[in-house]
């Protein structure tokens, strides 16, 4: 029998305490022994549940005890933990943690004593939100040798986050105290209402932009089908308020005035299905005539097209009703292939290498070259009835015609 002691019945430790228990056999089974959870530390009493049976508030009682086999450490924190940590090594005891401060500040030590009494400390849990990685490294990647490590410290965020949300703070408070810090900060995706100074850089979808592509390829699109007649237009927009409703809405509609096409409607659809097959429903109850439907995401696209099926409306590349979306993804462009919508504005999630090269320059000493980033993205079609374009805002753009190639490259 192999029993575990676990010290903490916080969130982290009452899920392991559930976990062992639920999953007993199983986990025996593989161990090749019965697992056993003998002790629960904490100070607090937990009366008519399962672990009040266990529960222990001494922890010399746990690490005096010659049948632990396993410490597993969820306290958090540096004190007690260490001293714990320490005892229960010392004693010949196997410790596995998640603590992130008492690996960061006493690892090694801990490590030393571990390996020289031949037990385990382990502390996968602790690392990259427990991704699987000590381990391989161990393991699989014994072979290789490793350059370098770098990632993203994601204290400053929570730190930043909970401040907000415990003290009611403003963005503005939090980035200066980061900034006073010497902190970068990089802000990801979503623009947020801030002095701009506060902050290092932003990368992200040029929403408004995307907007205008959209917006300039319909134009090219009904120049090139001779559709000069009144354009009857119905917009199912993203969640209001949100970075790309704004932007998107901005961007398609300078066109539609500029052009003086007649956007009958525009309603929430809150970037889902369900929200696009609604508004859908809603806007073919009220409109005869309708010639152009804007989603603003992929998602609300498929269930407008839900609702188009179910009505016998005829849409997409051999239909009279044009669907233009946004984002791109796979499943976007399946659709975007098999015709059903006709052209499919990139939102391009791939930060990570624009994230990368800005992290670089401030560990070399350096800022970046600007301090908004746009990601590069795309603008795909169902035909080439339009190739290229050019915006009213100068820019040039060459539509991709979705094939099983394109589909194939892409990952999300």
């Amino acid at each position: 029998m192999i029993n575990v002691a676990i010290l903490g019945y916080g969130t982290v430790g009452s899920g392991v305490f559930e976990v062992l228990n639920e999953n007993k056999e199983s986990i025996s089974r593989r161990a090749g022994q019965e697992l056993h959870v003998k002790y629960v530390l904490d100070l607090r009493d937990f009366p008519g549940q399962p672990v009040e049976k266990v529960l222990v508030h001494d922890y010399e009682q746990i690490v005096s005890d010659p049948e632990v086999d396993i410490v597993v450490e969820v306290m958090g924190g540096v004190e007690p933990a260490y001293t714990f940590v320490k005892k229960a090594l010392l004693a010949g005891k196997n410790v596995c943690t998640s603590n992130k401060a008492l690996v960061a500040k006493h690892g090694r030590e801990l490590m030393d004593i571990a390996k020289e009494k031949s037990i385990n400390f382990l502390f996968e849990a602790s690392c990259g939100g427990g991704i699987p990685i000590i381990r391989v490294i161990n393991s699989s990647l014994t072979g290789d040798e490793i350059d370098e490590v770098t990632g993203i410290l994601n204290g400053t965020t929570n730190y930043m986050l909970y401040k907000m949300n415990t003290e009611g703070c403003e963005f503005d408070t939090v980035l200066k105290e980061a900034k006073d810090a010497g902190i970068p900060v990089l802000v990801i995706d979503r623009n947020i209402k801030v002095d701009e100074s506060l902050y290092t850089a932003w990368v992200g979808s040029d929403f408004t932009a995307e907007g205008e592509s959209a917006g300039a390829w319909l134009k090219a699109y009904l120049e090139a089908k001779k559709k000069t007649d009144k354009v009857n237009i119905v917009t199912i927009a993203g969640t209001n308020g949100s970075s790309a409703q704004i932007g998107r809405t901005k961007g398609f509609n300078k066109y539609v005035e500029a052009n003086g096409w007649n956007l009958l409607d525009e309603q929430d659809g809150d970037f889902t299905q369900d929200g696009g097959q609604k508004i859908m429903e809603s806007y073919l109850k009220s409109y005869k005539d309708i010639d152009v439907v804007v989603c603003q995401n992929d998602n609300e696209a498929f269930g407008a097209i839900d609702a188009l099926k179910a009505a016998g409306k005829t849409y997409g590349k051999d239909g009279d009703i044009i669907i233009i979306s946004f984002d791109a993804t796979n499943a976007g462009l399946k659709n975007v292939k098999e015709g059903s919508i006709n052209a499919d504005f990139e939102c391009n999630p791939l930060a990570a290498p624009y994230l990368e090269d800005i992290i670089k320059k401030i560990k070399d000493g350096g800022k970046p070259d600007n301090q908004k980033v746009y990601v590069d993205e795309a603008c795909f079609a169902c035909d080439d009835t339009v190739s290229s374009f050019k915006t009213d805002e100068g820019k040039e753009i060459t539509m991709t015609v979705v094939d099983d190639k394109v589909l194939k490259e892409r990952a999300y």
